[in-house]
């Protein structure tokens, strides 16, 4: 599992790989998840994230636990981990692109911030 701030630090670091990346135009592969549900997934991951950080659990302790959350995001999403894995390599290769995805991923957060409010 991973941190918030190691998100966090994993967005920074994609908006600044980003300016260096001239590919604009990439062919999605049909094995590979589409952005916006890529977007979405990673925002379930983010608000989980958050919410087990706040429940203070221990990875090594709560494993079972932790692992049934995001298994929850799997099955919400109707993907594997595989394949949420697999396609989180694919846009990494394409910084650009991972990073448009967190900007709507970050629109998304937004939004919800603001019917909270």
């Amino acid at each position: 599992m991973i941190s918030l701030k190691k998100y966090i630090l994993f967005t920074l670091l994609l908006s600044f790989f980003s300016c260096m990346n001239p590919n604009k135009d990439v062919d999605i592969p049909e094995n590979v998840i589409p952005p916006q549900e890529m977007a979405s997934i990673f925002k379930d991951i983010h608000l989980t994230d958050a919410f087990l950080l706040r429940k203070k659990l221990k990875v090594n302790k709560n494993y079972l636990e932790i692992n049934s959350y995001y298994k929850e995001i799997y099955a919400k999403h109707g993907y594997s981990r595989a394949k949420i894995d697999s396609s989180l390599s694919f846009y990494s290769k394409y910084p650009e692109l991972l990073s448009s995805i967190y900007d709507l991923v970050l629109i998304d957060l937004s939004k919800m911030e603001d019917t909270i409010k």
